[in-house]
């Protein structure tokens, strides 16, 4: 949409059609693949925070960043606030897509994304798909986010893939779970679990807290036998309706036993085709990262709750915004 416009026209033109649009029954917004950046954020505002029709809001690839992230998060912590108090009805977001924007840059403590959590948590009764993916999120992040996205009980697709869990988000992940009864697909690629945050999550599964899962994808997370053995004990007691199982890119050899104990527990509920491709496992080579990081483990506060009275700086980052001329 904005492929030919000068830099400093984007503000403007984003601006332009979503005040157009403001006050339209829009049910669905998708801004993917443009080139917004963090300098387009503020011209969002508005539309967010005072659209009620909206059900599905996607950002793929526009290079918001952390700055721009805020801003954006913001603007969705003060609709659900606002929705309870100005008549025009409560928010509707139901899909909440804002991946490969590398919101995580940057963001070091769980403090640098508390709007975020907020944000989640505000529209917890609504959202039922949820899209975080290539976001550079780090660890102590990823807790809050975990945190808050429990709230959301109607979860039904949760993509979190590409950022980092490791042992706390993983611990935060497997005691989410059974928080989220409706969740279909759960997508914790590429997220640096290791090891022993693969048999965490693995025994969380085991106490069967999704049964209606029907896809998961742990490829590449940098998990081995150990979690697959009891992924596979989970399956056979607790997901009969699990039809796509990606474990590919992790610890192991096409020979190895848990193969097989994953697809034998697959074939019981007659889903023997759902486990993906086994052919670029790679061997595994003990480290010290993991006892290192089990003795640093990140501590992190849970999330503030949504509050009516909280101060809103949205203003002082908009100040900061320029337009370049």
């Amino acid at each position: 949409m904005f492929t030919t416009r000068k830099e400093w026209e984007l503000p403007l033109s984003l601006q332009a059609i979503l005040d157009a649009l403001e006050d339209k029954p829009v049910v669905e917004l998708d801004l993917s693949s443009n080139a917004l950046g963090p300098r387009c954020a503020p011209s969002l505002v508005s539309f967010i925070t005072n659209n009620r029709s909206l059900q599905k809001f996607r950002m793929v690839d526009n290079g918001l960043g952390n700055e721009g992230g805020k801003i954006v998060a913001q603007a969705l912590y003060d609709a659900a606030v606002n929705s309870k108090s100005d008549g025009r009805g409560q928010t509707q977001i139901k899909t909440l897509i804002i991946s490969n924007n590398r919101l995580g840059w940057n963001m070091e403590t769980l403090a640098d994304a508390e709007i975020w959590c907020k944000a989640l948590e505000a529209h917890a009764g609504t959202l039922e798909d949820v899209r975080l993916y290539q976001n550079t999120i780090r660890t102590p992040v990823m807790v809050g986010l975990i945190r808050a996205l429990s709230k959301c009980k109607g979860l039904t697709h949760l993509d979190l893939s590409d950022n980092w869990l490791r042992i706390p988000g993983s611990k935060a992940l497997a005691t989410a779970l059974p928080n989220w009864s409706e969740l279909r697909i759960l997508n914790i690629s590429e997220d640096q679990i290791l090891p022993r945050g693969g048999v965490i999550i693995a025994e969380a599964l085991s106490k069967g807290p999704c049964p209606k899962l029907e896809e998961l994808n742990i490829k590449e997370a940098e998990v081995g036998e150990k979690t697959f053995i009891v992924l596979a004990q989970a399956i056979k007691g607790h997901f009969p309706k699990l039809i796509k199982l990606e474990v590919n890119g992790n610890y192991g050899s096409e020979e190895d036993e848990w193969i097989e104990r994953l697809r034998e527990a697959l074939e019981i509920h007659g889903n023997a085709r759902a486990l993906g491709d086994v052919d670029e496992l790679e061997e595994y080579v003990e480290e010290e990262e993991e006892e290192e990081e089990e003795e640093a483990e990140e501590k992190v506060e849970p999330p503030p709750k949504a509050a009516k009275g909280d101060v809103d700086d949205l203003a002082d980052l908009m100040g900061k915004t320029k337009i370049a001329a």
